[in-house]
């Protein structure tokens, strides 16, 4: 079986893409607290999500009415997304 010059270079490719690191969006629900602290919990809860799923650094969470967004940076490729209640966390396109 011979193969082309391209499915070579595509193999030798695709493993190294998937070593990189991605950066996230990870946007949740203003609901989950809305106390006085609401931007101190917001912030450790974004640390503690962000440093749990093996994450870099995190970009601290602004806070809106009725939602609230930030990110986790330099995360593994393969993260699981469904884990957090009331967030919804996606990878930003490069």
């Amino acid at each position: 079986m011979k193969l082309s010059t391209a499915a070579i270079f595509s193999m030798a490719v695709v493993p190294a893409l998937a070593d990189d690191p991605q950066d996230y969006i990870l946007t949740c629900a203003r609901d989950m607290y809305r106390g006085v602290d609401a931007q101190g919990y917001f912030s450790t809860f974004y640390l503690n999500t962000c440093y749990n799923s093996d994450c870099d650094t995190v970009a601290l969470p602004q806070l809106g009415d009725s939602v609230v967004s930030g990110g986790c940076t330099g995360c593994p490729m393969k993260l699981d997304l469904n884990n957090i209640p009331y967030c919804l966390m996606a990878p930003i396109p490069s």
